[in-house]
């Protein structure tokens, strides 16, 4: 009994220091600085102290972001209602258009001022700029091709109408309408149209233009006279012929050889006339009536500066020298079968101009064109003191044709001349290879005349001359025509006048070297 007593009291106290060093432990555990818990316990404690550190700091941030949210929101719309501002109060229009070519949200007034409308937002614009018929259709389609996105931006842009014509109370507002593309995503989104009232400006241009014309006129003012006086002629004569194919050829040669005239002379208007009625299917009489009313009335309105006006003009009139009205006294003297010949002969040699009075303002036509088509080109003019017969008159009112064609289709950009110099050359002479041989040469150092091309084409319409002559009306080596050229009349007219003044026509030409066309008459009976 008392060994168990023992056994027990033994194992009592085995668990009483059992009991004491795990109770160490647990102390050293959980109280110790050292400790695992300990230290995890401390990590915790950095790390919510970080937290809420990176708390505060996001908090503060969020605050600051937030105030400075406010005041940019207000600077934002401080700034965009000053420019709102700005653009309610100038002279320029803005607004945007959407592929169905209605006007959105968001235009400046100034549309409203120079459309003529309250009624700005949701229009279309092709109709709010007054536009109808073709060229309605045309300014539409041009809108499309824009959103299409086929073509680059200034390719399509450049294409469309900028410049229209507005019916206003009083008058006409001329407005220009300038798009930019707004990209959105890399499509297209909107466009941009800048509209502004040019209106003042075309009248200043128009004025200066005007000015600059009668300088010219003033210069040449005896050759300007006699323009008239052939113009006239030529209108009536165009104006009787019949309506059949033959006749509207002579009378788009009659326009085409005014057009080029009336360009050297600086008379624009007149000639925006005449390439309209160019453009019609069929010249009629009004057409020719409308151009010679035009012409008129510009020497009606500027008769003080000319000191002439249309009737005078149309009288033709020469000055006789006294040795002349003696050798006229000598020829009358004579009685007998050779006066009338050599009266006429004398009335002839009476009537010559020289060749500087009867070319006109080729040199500042000459000069004008070439500035325009951003080329270079020397003028000459070779024979400007000798006389030649008034009776020519026609063809050398035609020389502009020439000189146009020469620029447009032959002499070539300064870059694109090779080893040629930069600067072209266009040359005009009058010589006499004989005492009654006159001989008149245009000529250029530009590509050339693709003759055969133009005889195919000939060949394609079934128009092709006498001997495979491939001057024919209608007939051009270039397939778009502008304004100035590219209708096929310049050298047919030209020709026609020359045949029609009994003289011999004759064209050459070299690729890369150039044209020549060579006039030649006949004068029997000069001494």
């Amino acid at each position: 009994m008392s060994e168990e007593y023992d056994q027990l009291r033994r194992e009592l106290g085995a668990a009483r220091t059992t009991i004491e060093v795990l109770k160490a432990k647990v102390e050293d555990l959980y109280n110790g600085a050292e400790s695992l818990i300990g230290r995890q316990l401390a990590a915790a404690r950095t790390r919510e102290a970080a937290v809420r550190q990176r708390k505060a700091v996001a908090e503060a941030r969020a605050a600051e972001a937030e105030h400075n949210a406010a005041n940019l929101e207000a600077e934002v719309a401080k700034r965009a209602a000053a420019a709102k501002n700005i653009l309610n109060h100038v002279t320029f229009g803005f607004l945007c258009i959407g592929p169905d070519q209605r006007v959105k949200n968001g235009y400046s007034v100034a549309c409203e001022t120079l459309l003529g409308t309250g009624n700005v937002e949701g229009g279309v614009l092709p109709e709010l700029l007054g536009l109808t018929g073709s060229r309605l259709a045309e300014f539409s389609l041009g809108i499309e091709q824009v959103f299409d996105d086929v073509l680059p931006d200034f390719v399509t842009l450049q294409q469309l109408p900028n410049t229209f014509a507005l019916p206003v109370a009083g008058g006409t507002r001329l407005l220009r309408a300038e798009g930019r593309v707004i990209r959105e995503g890399g499509a297209i989104g909107e466009l941009l149209f800048t509209i502004s009232d040019v209106t003042a400006l075309a009248h200043a241009e128009a004025e200066a233009q005007r000015n600059r014309a009668l300088v010219t006129i003033l210069r040449q003012r005896d050759i300007f006279q006699l323009f008239l006086r052939e113009t006239n002629a030529q209108l009536r004569a165009a104006t009787t012929a019949s309506s059949a194919d033959a006749d509207d050829k002579f009378r788009r040669r009659v326009l085409h050889t005014l057009k080029g005239n009336a360009a050297a002379y600086g008379l624009s208007d007149l000639v925006t006339k005449i390439h309209r009625a160019e453009d019609a299917g069929v010249v009629t009489a009004e057409s020719l009536a409308e151009i010679g009313r035009e012409l008129a009335t510009f020497v009606a309105e500027n008769r003080e500066i000319l000191g002439f006006d249309g009737e005078c003009a149309t009288r033709e009139s020469w000055s006789v020298s006294a040795a002349q009205f003696d050798e006229l006294a000598k020829v009358a003297s004579k009685a007998n079968a050779e006066i009338g010949p050599q009266l006429q002969q004398w009335m002839d040699r009476a009537q010559e101009r020289s060749v500087e009075q009867m070319v006109g303002p080729l040199r500042e036509f000459t000069q004008a064109l070439a500035e325009r088509l951003d080329k270079q080109v020397c003028f000459r003019l070779m024979g400007a003191n000798e006389t030649v017969p008034a009776r020519l008159a026609p063809v050398f009112q035609a020389l502009p044709l020439l000189v146009r064609n020469a620029l447009d289709h032959g002499i070539e950009k300064p870059e694109c001349r090779g080893n040629k110099p930069a600067i072209g050359s266009v040359s005009v002479s009058v010589t006499r290879p004989s005492p009654t041989t006159l001989e008149l040469v245009v000529a250029d150092d530009g590509r050339g005349i693709d003759i055969e091309a133009l005889r195919a084409r000939a060949r394609e319409r079934g128009e092709e001359g006498r001997g495979g002559d491939p001057f024919v009306s209608g007939i051009s080596s270039v397939d778009s025509p502008d304004a100035g050229a590219g209708r096929g009349v310049g050298v047919s007219a030209m020709r026609a006048a020359v045949e029609g003044c009994g003289g011999l026509f004759r064209v050459e030409s070299q690729a890369n070297e150039g044209a020549r066309f060579t006039m030649r008459f006949e004068e029997s009976g000069r001494p």
